[in-house]
């Protein structure tokens, strides 16, 4: 199936779920989470989920990592509107958050870190294959920000379900991911 059609159905297979089972299945991904060994990240680049897309909850995993590795940087996503690229921002204790055009929270204010710079990066995903392509929402902002990251960046996912055996229109645009969690199982690529 080509990345329209999947970002179609997985839409709908995501708003069948109840909020009981997304939230037995974002306690299943964190536990997997937990169970893996990462290396402690100087910057962590996370994001809100969107609650109306039924998005597993990054929160979660965010707290952990914050909790986890003491002294690693936070970081949320900036969208740039007039140039179609993103910054990671650097949260402190004075971080404003606002919503954007797409209605998610992100950064006002604050320092942005080079992308080369970021150890991980959580990442949207509406579906993956098994060779750690993703399907987002269509806008290329992940694929473009990290094509600039550095070769070990953790590219991670968070998924609801198992991956697809192939996408059929992916590119050489298109960056995997390295891992990606579900509630039953962790792909690594």
């Amino acid at each position: 199936m080509n990345k329209s059609a999947l970002r179609k159905v997985y839409k709908e297979k995501r708003l069948l779920l109840t909020n009981e089972i997304m939230r037995s299945y974002d306690e299943q991904i964190l536990s997997r989470i937990k169970e893996y060994q990462f290396k402690t990240p100087t910057y962590f680049l996370s994001y809100f989920p969107i609650a109306h897309h039924h998005e597993p909850d990054t929160k979660l995993v965010t707290n952990y990592i914050k909790k986890q590795f003491i002294g690693t940087t936070l970081c949320y996503p900036r969208i740039n509107e007039t140039s179609g690229l993103m910054d990671a921002i650097a949260l402190n204790e004075a971080t404003i958050f606002n919503k954007n055009n797409y209605h998610i929270s992100e950064p006002a204010n604050g320092e942005i870190i080079p992308a080369d710079k970021i150890n991980i990066i959580l990442v949207p995903l509406l579906a993956f294959d098994i060779q750690g392509h993703r399907i987002g929402y269509g806008k290329g902002f992940y694929d473009k920000y990290m094509a600039n990251c550095n070769s070990n960046t953790l590219k991670i996912g968070l998924s609801y379900f198992p991956p697809i055996d192939i996408i059929d229109d992916a590119n050489e645009y298109d960056i995997p991911l390295n891992l990606c969690f579900t509630p039953s199982d962790v792909y690594e690529f």
